[in-house]
C-alpha cells in the first residue's frame, strides 16, 4: 500500500528524512520500500486492520518513536434534522454485514477539492475527482476504513408510497445479488452476479456490489444536492469471494478482505462529517442511522512480568511494561504478583495470546536487547525417518540403472478400478472418498500400476524404450479396523526386447536394488510363471512364506486398454516390509589385497530346476562371488556358464585347495542332475 511521507510527518512530527523513515520502519515494523518521496508498504494480513492508514502507521510509529500524535478532528456541528426521517436502513443479510452506518447530509456549496488534499490522494496512487468522492477517499486512506456517498435524490422509493417528496423516507438495502443480476459500475464495467454476491440496493435498484465498487445509479455528480454517507463492515471471505468472481479488485475490497474493526465505521463517518462542513459547507444530520446487531467487544489479556520475561528472554521492569500497555488500551488493571489484565478493543486484532503482548513490549524496547546465549548443549542433526531414507536410496539406486522416477495422484476412477480388477485380480473393495473433489477421482488406489500405466501410454508417444518407477502409498480396508497404508514401490520395463527378454531386465534391476540395501537372500519363486499368459512372479526372504512383492507381464488386453503396443513388465515391492528387514547403517570392510583364482564351469540341467537352487550349489566358503555370463536352452535343458572368483581374508590359496572346491562344486551340481560341459 502507499503511504505518503508529508502526511505521515503532519501527524507524529518526526524528523526523519524519507530514506531514514523507510530505513526504521524496515527495521521495527513493516517491510517498507521507497517510492520518490512517499513509502511503499507491505502490511502482513493481520496488521491491515489497524495499520491501512495512515493513522494506522503513525500509531506505529508514535509507538516506536515515543511521541504524541496530533489529535484527529471528528467533532462536527449537527443539524436539527435527523438522519433516521430520511432514510432507513434494512441489513437482510447480517452474517455478511456486520455493522452498516450511514449518515444523511445537505451540501450548501458546490465546493472545490483542496490542494493539499488533492496532493496527498495522488501521493497514494488516487486521482482528484470531486470534493464529496475525494472526501470519502481521503477518509480511507487515513483510517483505513473504506468510505462511500450515494446521491439521496436518486435513491428510488416503493411505487405504492403515496407521501409528497417532502415526507418521503427511502431505503437503503444490503442483501444478496438475485442470479444473474447486473449493475454497472462507476467507471462503466458490467457486471453479472452469480447470486452470492452482497449488494446494496434501493428498492429497484442495485446500488452498489458492496465493499468493493459503487454503481451508476446513484452517482455524485454536479448537481448532488443531498447525500447519504455510508460507512460499513462486510464479512471477510464473502468480499474476498465476491471481488474474484467479478474481477474487480479495489483499495476497499483489499482493506475489507483482511478484517477490519467493525467499531471503527462511526468514527470514519464522524471525521467525513468533519471534512464535509469544511470543504463542502454540508448540513449534517444530528444523527446517523447504525446496524450493529452483534457489537463486537473488547478482548481481555492476563499478563504477568514474569510470563512476559519467559516469552522475550530478559527482564523488564513494571513501568517498562506499563508505558508499552498504555499504547494498547486505556483499560488496566493490576493484579498482585506482577500480573496485569489489559482490556484491548477490536482495533488491534493481531493482539490475540500472551505472546502477542509480549511481542509488542520487546518492540517498543528493542530487538537488540536481547541477550546472545550459547547454546547449552549440542545440537544434533535430526535422524531421517526410516522410510523416506530407504526412497532416497532405492531412488538413487533406479536411476543409476537407467529408470526415471514419475508422480501420481492416490485416486483413481471407476473405470481404472474395474480393468485392474478384472486383469490384475483382488477381490477386496477399494475405498471410496466421502466427500471427494471430483466425482471423476473417488477411490483411493491399491495398486500403483494405473498410474504407471498412464505414464507409460503417454510417453511411449514420444520414446521407444521406457523404464520408469513410482514410490507411493497404496491403501486397502481392513475388517474391524482402519485402512490400512502401505508404501510401495513399482516399477515398468517398456520397448526392451521381447516378452521374455524384457522381463528378465527388470527381474534383473530388481535383484541390483535388494543386494544395495542389504537385503540379504532374496527369492524369487516359480521363476516361469511369466511364460504362462501375465500371471504373477512372487518373491520374499529366504526361509519366509511371506511374500513382499510381485513382477508380471502385463496381460495385452490391459495394454490395449490404455493404449499401449507392446508387452510391459511390472513390479510392485512392499516396502514396508523392507523396512522391517533392511538395516540403514551401512558396514565397511578393507579391500582385500590377496590374490585371485578364477575358474569358469559350464553345464546342462532340468529347465524346470530353479536358479537359486543352482546358485546355493556353487556357494562356498572358498568362492568371494560368482557370475552367470551366459544362458540358453536346447532339447528341454537349459545351459548355465559362471565365472567363479575364489579369495579368502586370511591367506592366498593354492591351485590345488581350489581344485578339490571345484571337485565338490560339480559333485553337488551332479546330484541335482546337472551335466557338466
Amino acid at each position: 500500500m502507499k503511504f505518503s511521507y508529508t502526511w505521515l510527518k503532519d501527524i507524529v512530527g518526526f524528523k526523519k528524512s524519507p530514506r531514514e523513515l523507510a530505513d526504521f520502519l524496515n527495521r521495527y515494523a513493516f517491510d517498507t520500500e521507497l517510492s520518490g518521496e512517499n513509502l511503499e508498504i507491505k502490511l502482513p494480513p493481520n496488521r491491515v486492520g489497524d495499520a491501512s492508514g495512515h493513522l494506522g502507521v503513525a500509531r506505529e510509529l508514535g509507538f516506536l518513536l515515543k511521541k504524541n500524535l496530533r489529535p484527529l478532528k471528528i467533532a462536527y456541528k449537527k443539524s436539527s434534522f435527523k438522519t433516521e426521517e430520511f432514510l432507513k436502513v434494512d441489513v437482510r443479510k447480517k452474517s455478511l454485514c456486520q455493522r452498516y452506518t450511514a449518515l444523511y447530509a445537505r451540501l450548501s456549496k458546490p465546493g472545490r477539492t483542496p490542494f493539499w488534499m488533492g496532493k496527498r490522494l495522488e501521493d497514494c496512487g488516487l486521482r482528484p475527482i470531486s470534493p464529496v468522492v475525494d472526501i470519502m477517499n481521503y477518509v480511507m486512506l487515513e483510517l483505513g476504513q473504506p468510505m462511500h456517498a450515494f446521491d439521496y435524490g436518486k435513491l428510488a422509493t416503493s411505487d405504492k408510497r403515496q407521501a409528497t417528496k417532502a415526507q418521503e423516507k427511502k431505503k437503503i438495502i444490503v442483501r444478496l445479488a438475485e442470479a444473474k443480476e447486473k449493475m454497472t459500475t462507476l467507471d462503466g464495467k458490467r457486471l453479472v452476479f452469480s447470486g452470492s454476491e452482497l449488494l446494496i440496493a434501493d428498492e429497484k435498484r442495485v446500488l452498489a456490489l458492496a465493499g468493493i465498487k459503487g454503481g451508476q445509479f446513484a452517482e455524485i455528480d454536479a448537481g448532488t444536492k443531498e447525500i447519504v454517507v455510508e460507512a460499513a463492515n462486510f464479512e471477510a471471505k464473502n468480499i474476498r469471494e465476491s471481488s474474484h468472481s467479478t474481477g474487480v479488485k479495489t483499495d476497499a475490497s483489499t482493506r475489507f478482505e483482511n478484517f477490519l474493526d467493525p467499531n471503527l465505521t462511526q468514527t470514519a463517518i464522524q471525521r467525513a462529517a468533519v471534512l464535509l462542513q469544511e470543504i463542502c459547507g454540508a448540513e449534517m444530520a444530528s444523527s446517523f442511522v447504525d446496524v450493529y446487531p452483534k457489537k463486537s467487544l473488547p478482548k481481555k489479556i492476563t499478563i504477568s512480568l514474569e510470563e512476559i520475561e519467559k516469552i522475550i528472554g530478559f527482564p523488564v521492569k513494571p513501568n517498562e511494561a506499563i508505558q508499552v500497555f498504555k499504547t494498547l488500551t486505556t483499560k488496566i488493571k493490576k493484579l498482585k504478583k506482577g500480573a496485569f489484565v489489559l482490556e484491548l478493543d477490536s482495533l488491534r486484532q493481531d493482539l490475540k495470546i500472551k505472546q502477542d503482548v509480549a511481542e509488542e513490549v520487546l518492540r517498543y524496547l528493542g530487538y537488540h536487547k536481547i541477550p546472545a546465549k550459547t547454546v547449552a548443549e549440542n545440537i544434533q542433526a535430526p535422524e531421517t525417518e526410516k522410510e523416506i531414507e530407504l526412497k532416497w536410496r532405492i531412488q538413487d539406486e533406479l536411476v543409476k540403472l537407467g529408470f526415471d522416477e514419475v508422480m501420481n495422484y492416490s485416486l483413481l476412477r471407476e473405470s481404472d478400478i474395474e480393468i485392474l480388477r478384472r486383469e490384475l485380480g483382488g477381490k477386496k473393495d477399494y475405498l471410496e472418498i466421502e466427500k471427494p473433489t471430483s466425482e471423476n477421482y473417488r477411490y483411493l488406489r491399491r495398486s500403483l500400476a494405473s498410474g504407471i500405466l498412464r505414464n507409460v501410454s503417454e510417453n511411449a508417444k514420444n520414446f521407444s524404450r521406457i523404464k520408469i518407477f513410482e514410490t507411493g502409498h497404496v491403501f486397502s480396508k481392513q475388517k474391524n479396523s482402519l485402512p490400512d497404508e502401505t508404501i510401495s514401490l513399482g516399477l515398468a520395463v517398456f520397448g526392451h526386447g521381447r516378452a521374455q527378454e524384457q522381463f528378465l531386465e527388470l527381474k534383473g534391476s530388481l535383484v541390483r536394488v535388494f543386494e544395495s540395501l542389504g537385503l540379504g537372500e532374496v527369492v524369487f519363486k516359480n521363476p516361469e510363471v511369466y511364460e504362462l499368459g501375465g500371471k504373477r512372479l512372487p518373491f520374499g526372504f529366504k526361509g519366509s512364506r511371506k511374500n513382499f512383492g510381485h513382477a508380471v507381464n502385463l496381460p495385452g488386453s490391459l495394454l490395449e486398454w490404455y493404449g499401449i503396443k507392446g508387452p510391459v513388465s511390472y513390479a510392485q515391492v512392499n516396502l514396508n516390509e523392507l523396512l522391517k528387514k533392511q538395516s540403514l547403517a551401512k558396514t565397511f570392510r578393507g579391500i582385500n589385497r590377496l590374490p585371485v583364482l578364477k575358474r569358469d564351469i559350464s553345464f546342462f540341467i532340468d529347465k524346470n530346476i530353479e536358479y537359486s537352487k543352482v546358485a546355493g550349489k556353487i556357494k562356498s566358503q572358498l568362492i568371494e562371488s560368482f557370475e552367470l555370463f551366459d544362458v540358453f536352452e536346447k532339447s528341454g535343458k537349459k545351459s548355465f556358464s559362471f565365472h567363479l572368483i575364489f579369495r579368502v581374508k586370511d591367506r592366498t590359496l593354492t591351485d590345488k585347495e581350489v581344485d578339490v572346491e571345484m571337485q565338490k562344486i560339480t559333485q553337488k551340481l551332479e546330484d541335482i542332475g546337472a551335466k557338466i560341459r
